[in-house]
């Protein structure tokens, strides 16, 4: 995972970037079916899965949901621990993290992120 911007080649030319993360990022967890313009879905159910990375670690990822101050709270669906890359309970296809961003007024769009340069990779594996 890539944490604080560093920069990682890739170890073979098989790895695929899944996300970039930094703490305050904000990602969509719990939804498979997301439409191509999230203009599309309705905001009150957007919310409900709008989390943001609270703490990274290089064993696990904290999120919380956006509109949440309770910072001691460790409950579903308030707080979401991933510990892993697979399809189990705490796993990152388990909860398919989309990473969006919001803008001054509150819309949300899928994030735009420039995660290869040309001399560069940064890479989740």
């Amino acid at each position: 995972m890539i944490e604080n911007n560093q920069n990682i080649k890739c170890p073979n030319e098989d790895c695929e970037c899944v996300a970039s993360l930094h703490i305050n990022d904000f990602f969509i967890l719990g939804i498979d079916d997301l439409e191509k313009d999230l203009q599309l879905e309705s905001k009150n159910f957007l919310m409900q899965h709008l989390y943001r990375v609270q703490k990274l670690s290089s064993n696990f990822y904290e999120f919380r949901l956006a509109y949440n101050n309770q910072l001691d709270t460790t409950e579903y669906p308030y707080y979401v621990r991933i510990n892993n890359f697979g399809s189990r309970k705490t796993g990152w296809k388990t909860h398919n993290p989309v990473k969006v961003s919001l803008n001054i007024i509150g819309e949300i769009a899928y994030a735009q992120e420039n995660i290869f340069t040309p001399t560069t990779k940064k890479l989740v594996l």
